[in-house]
């Protein structure tokens, strides 16, 4: 008796081995499913060598300056914050974030600065 080959399982099927472009729409079919999955999701990035609009407006100021604690006033720069912080021989801790620049908003730079060594009486 002549035993049947059985096939492998990771052979490909009879109609693969048999047609080829067959084999290319497949190709192409899976190709455009991945391609299409993907389009669309480039960003664009707009370079601007003139200033935001806003600018002026995101940069304004109070006016009174607003009283926050002691002798801090709102929009005070940090520089006579630190010098302040250190007449009183306070310890502080400083961080700056200066934020990517957008199309949409403004140049934005936020500093923070934290007490460290606070003592309440």
């Amino acid at each position: 008796m002549a035993e049947k080959s059985r096939k492998h399982w990771l052979e490909p099927p009879t109609w693969w081995t048999r047609w080829r472009p067959l084999r290319w729409v497949a190709v192409f079919v899976i190709v455009g499913v991945f391609a299409s999955a993907f389009m669309g999701t480039s960003k664009i990035i707009e370079v601007r060598s003139e200033p935001h609009p806003e600018t002026a407006a995101f940069q304004q100021r109070l006016s009174p300056a607003v009283n926050i604690a002691s002798e801090f006033l709102s929009y005070q720069n940090t520089e006579s914050v630190i010098a302040a912080l250190e007449k009183r021989g306070i310890g502080y801790g400083e961080s700056t974030i200066r934020l990517p620049e957008d199309y949409r908003y403004p140049p934005r730079t936020i500093s923070t600065l934290t007490i460290t060594e606070f003592q309440l009486l």
